[in-house]
């Protein structure tokens, strides 16, 4: 047995691991031997952690009620963490059921007497949520502004005078109207597209003002985000008066009322006012690369014109139906919508009107661009209706680089022409190896014209524009740009000049667009068609590159030998199926690892992209969604506990024939860490220790599971070898219990450690006069046997020589 200081939960006072293991309180809090200890603890501490579980119990039953299943995992790791006061991002993959979980739990809240804003960039998709709300029976108090609305004027007054209990506006509107919104009141504000408001910057500062903050606070935090900049670009240590403005940052954070949920972000923001979500709400906004899908998804090379096949497969596939043109094709959709019409297919473009009608099975198709901004791409959450995506041409942008008159784009072609050249080894290694550190050099300067470069960059720039043209002057080597398939790079002649025309597969708007076919429906993910008439075999492989890097999951593939009818069949069928018929399968689970080294929790958290960061008590949790689990690491910084120094022999004490080691948190850091990874782990499905493979980290892992264990009943011990993606991943898989008897073996080295080192080293400094000598465990005999072996080699040795005749 062992006891810990201020482990107890509910009091911090003194508990035995015994109790601890059991998941239980400290016998003066609870003098009781059952496990279910919220229904009998009547005060302290643990009593938040109880009305936590209550409330997330309820609202997991007020969930199921609406939506006809349980909430996902990941959906009860959002749970907990709004019922913990917490403001985040919803790091999730598309389909994962976000805006589902917004709605309920705005409906949940209101419920409760709260007020809830939610913000969509389009109206089409605040009506949309609008009418998910009535679907729900849920009309009290539910305000909707359009600004075409007739009664417009008089819903803001309303919002004026705070008469709602949900709000629901796009994020212009908040953009344009932030002084007559009340402040202060939300218990939730829900940011369904961040992106949105990300696109203007001052937006997160209406945000804040919603929350609660003043301008004034508001600009005292960015000066602090510009004075750590500073200081961090200028590799200096954080000044008194930093410091200073820490504190403040702290205590301002406490003024936030309500919590701000929003969605993961698909942009890179580049305004120092995202940081304001770091340093005042914990959290950054993150860039989820995985997508949770059962999509089968094809390509194929039509034999005919691309918008005759296009007819062929919408007829072939049946209704319930998503076309979507390539960008390329923008200025063609409003004529293909006809063209559908004219062939006997009932389509229309994608509006409020019409998604009413598709969902009513008015319409066969919809049809739209194959964009991320597209309003047929996200926010259409029709499971039961859309069947299948059909793209006509691939998802893409086309920019011509004009190369002679802006270095950016000279950038651009040379960053696409260089790795093709080197791997086809097409000129003089030596040259392209130099081309490579020009490179590098130039694209640190976003300038629109050669004149606006550093004079000895100019010049650079300049020849290498010379030998670029040079090239495109070589017939052989047009050639061989236009019949390869690995460089994204396409020609077109434009007055006997050269053009050269990079082909940017929109990678986002193919995952949205593919996406909107398999949702999170009654439980379970649909199954889904995505078809792709390919009209440009360079820009299918460029995309098909992209897939394999943002996902190892997502294969397009050729559609030859595959029995369409049978998917089809089973798309229909899986929409058929019954909640109650139904073996529910978890798609996707939530893990919390514990590691030791700050540095090992950052590496391991990049092996999957980069990963999104939460501040907590001071300390970083970093957040990676895969395919199969949504994964928060942290670092414990080592060990929590140690011997404690002044009680019982130097902390452990003499008990009926026994002794038992007394051990307490090592400072106040390690106190914050702990409150820390107490509060993860509540959010999590399991947790998994992976501290250091010896007997010191098993010892870790055994406090770490004690201080855990309350909390949380799935903790499993893990180990990894090597810092390695295979590794770590194996590792997950091959958890195990902790091994007590190593735990015994490094408990009994720190005893020895402390009961030889402090009376021997009591001992040196009384007997040598010097306070400053220690010994220990390990060194006092290694010592001593260096002194007699020293004292030996000095002794005189006597050797006898004799001499025998014969």
């Amino acid at each position: 047995m062992i006891l810990y200081k201020t482990f107890c939960p509910n009091c911090g006072g003194i508990i035995s691991s015994e109790r601890l293991s059991r998941g239980l309180l400290c016998e003066k809090c609870f003098p009781y031997n059952t496990e279910d200890v919220c229904s009998l603890l009547k005060e302290g501490e643990f009593l938040r952690v109880c009305q936590l579980w209550e409330n997330i119990r309820r609202f997991q039953e007020f969930f199921k009620e609406k939506v006809g299943a349980s909430p996902w995992s990941i959906q009860k790791t959002w749970t907990t963490r709004y019922f913990n006061g917490r403001s985040f991002s919803l790091i999730a993959p598309t389909g994962i059921g976000k805006t589902t979980f917004g709605i309920i739990l705005s409906m949940f809240i209101a419920g409760k007497g709260g007020k809830v804003y939610l913000l969509f960039p389009t109206e089409l998709l605040c009506l949309q949520a609008y009418e998910r709300f009535k679907e729900y029976n849920f009309t009290d108090g539910l305000l909707l502004y359009r600004s075409r609305a007739s009664d417009k004027e008089e819903i803001k007054e309303k919002i004026s005078k705070g008469s709602f209990n949900i709000l629901i506006t796009t994020t212009m509107f908040l953009y344009k109207n932030v002084d007559i919104i009340p402040k202060g009141i939300f218990s939730l504000i829900f940011v369904d597209d961040v992106d949105s408001i990300l696109k203007t910057a001052r937006n997160i500062d209406k945000l804040f003002l919603l929350l609660g903050l003043t301008e004034r606070d508001i600009s005292f935090a960015l000066r602090y985000i510009n004075e750590k900049r500073l200081k961090t670009d200028n590799n200096k240590d954080a000044s008194a008066e930093t410091s200073s403005m820490t504190e403040e940052i702290r205590e301002m954070s406490k003024k936030i009322k309500g919590s701000l949920i929003v969605s993961s972000a698909t942009s890179r923001p580049r305004s120092s006012r995202i940081l304001l979500l770091r340093e005042i709400l914990g959290f950054e906004v993150g860039h989820p690369r995985i997508s949770i899908r059962n999509i089968e998804e094809f390509y194929e090379f039509p034999s005919k014109g691309i918008f005759e096949e296009s007819i062929n497969k919408v007829k072939y596939f049946g209704s319930g139906g998503l076309v979507f043109l390539s960008e390329v094709y923008s200025k063609d959709l409003e004529n293909y919508v006809q063209l559908l019409r004219d062939s006997g297919i009932k389509a229309d473009l994608a509006n409020a009107r019409s998604i009413e009608d598709f969902k009513n099975r008015k319409l066969q198709v919809l049809t739209g661009l194959a964009s991320y901004n597209s309003p047929l791409a996200r926010g259409l959450d029709l499971p039961e209706v859309i069947r299948y995506a059909l793209f006509i041409g691939i998802p893409r942008f086309e920019i011509t680089l004009r190369y002679k008159e802006n270095p950016s784009a000279l950038c651009t072609l040379l960053g696409n022409l260089l790795p093709w050249m080197i791997k086809k080894d097409l000129w003089d290694k030596t040259v392209l190896r130099r081309l490579s550190q020009d490179l590098s050099r130039l694209r640190s300067f976003k300038v629109p014209s050669y004149n606006d470069l550093p004079e000895d960059l100019r010049r650079t720039a300049l020849n290498i524009k010379d030998f670029i043209e040079a090239l495109f002057n070589n017939d052989e080597f047009l050639s061989l740009i236009e019949n390869s398939d690995e460089i994204a790079i396409k020609l077109r002649k434009e007055d006997q000049e050269i053009e050269p025309i990079a082909i940017i597969p929109d990678i986002s708007g193919y995952i949205q667009a593919s996406g909107r076919t398999s949702r999170l429906y009654i439980g379970r993910l649909t199954k889904g068609l995505s078809y792709i008439l390919v009209d440009d075999r360079k820009a299918l492989n460029a995309l098909k590159r992209k897939l394999m890097w943002y996902s190892e999951d997502i294969e397009l593939r050729g559609v030859r030998g595959v029995d369409l009818e049978e998917i089809l069949r089973q798309i229909d069928e899986d929409r058929k199926r019954q909640i109650s018929n139904v073996n529910l399968k978890e798609k996707i689970k939530t893990d919390l690892v514990i590691v030791e080294s700050p540095n090992k929790a950052r590496t391991i958290s990049q092996f999957f992209g980069k990963p999104s960061r939460r501040r907590l008590r001071g300390i970083d949790v970093y957040e990676i969604p895969l395919q199969d689990r949504y994964l928060t690491i942290v670092a414990s910084k080592g060990h929590l506990v140690d011997l404690n120094k002044e009680e019982g022999i130097y902390g452990v004490i003499p008990q009926d024939g026994n002794f038992i080691p007394l051990f307490e948190v090592i400072d106040s850091s390690r106190e914050d860490i702990i409150r820390a990874i107490r509060e993860v782990s509540l959010e999590v499905d399991e947790v998994f220790i992976a501290t250091d493979p010896d007997t010191e980290g098993e010892k870790i892992a055994y406090d770490i599971y004690q201080a855990l264990r309350p909390y949380q009943k799935n903790i499993k011990r893990t180990e990894f070898h090597e810092v390695t993606k295979r590794a770590f991943l194996e590792a997950l898989e091959n958890s195990r219990e902790i091994n007590l008897n190593l735990v015994k073996a490094q408990l009994l080295r720190r005893i020895a450690d402390r009961w030889i080192g402090f009376e021997v080293s009591l001992y040196v400094q009384r007997k040598l006069s010097r306070s400053n000598l220690s010994a220990g465990r390990v060194q006092t005999p290694v010592l001593e046997w260096i002194v007699k072996r020293s004292r030996e080699a000095r002794k005189k040795l006597y050797i006898v020589k004799a001499e025998i005749d014969g």
